[in-house]
């Protein structure tokens, strides 16, 4: 990303995602926040319905969504 670029991580974040595979995680260790999470953040901004982002943001982990998702 040029966030990444533009601070001078971006062969940091790439070493890092090489090593762990885990995009999540590096987006999280470098950003602040992964990409899923971001999506729900923008979608509930934009006041789409909570199922659809509840929906998105358990895509890893549904077991942990409420039962209406």
């Amino acid at each position: 990303s040029n966030f990444l670029i533009q601070n001078h991580k971006d062969k940091d974040f790439l070493a890092f995602l090489n090593k762990n595979e885990n995009l999540a995680l590096a987006e999280n260790e470098f950003l602040g926040v992964d990409h899923i999470s971001f999506l729900g953040f923008l979608l509930h901004r934009w006041n789409f319905d909570d199922v659809l982002i509840e929906s998105i943001c358990f895509v890893r982990t549904p077991h942990a969504a409420r039962e209406e998702v």
